[in-house]
């Protein structure tokens, strides 16, 4: 990759990583509850893979996942991705960033 692709891929991805912990700050505080924090998400996952591509948007729906596992899932501030469904909802994320990367035109 040419150093200037490098940047642009960084600050893209710290722009998407900001932009997901300045959404789960705000769902937090104003106590939205999981599914409307997911859709949220699923959002800007989808938003970041449209503008600008698959490797960004796969960097913020893994924080995504986390922030959502970790603020919004019982225990509350505990990483516990042993039920399926932490798993499911990781790959409907990827699969919605992959399929709207590849976006046609």
């Amino acid at each position: 990759m040419r150093r200037r692709a490098i940047r642009e891929v960084s600050a893209r991805a710290a722009a998407g990583i900001m932009a997901a912990l300045g959404l789960t700050w705000a769902a937090f505080a104003f106590h939205v509850n999981l599914s409307s924090a997911t859709s949220l998400h699923l959002l800007l996952v989808t938003t970041i893979a449209l503008r600008w591509g698959l490797l960004e948007a796969s960097i913020v729906l893994l924080l995504s996942v986390l922030c959502l596992d970790y603020f919004f899932t019982v225990p509350v501030f505990a990483f516990n991705m042993t039920d399926s469904r932490d798993w499911v909802a990781l790959l409907t994320f990827e699969g919605v960033a992959l399929l709207a990367s590849r976006q046609i035109g």
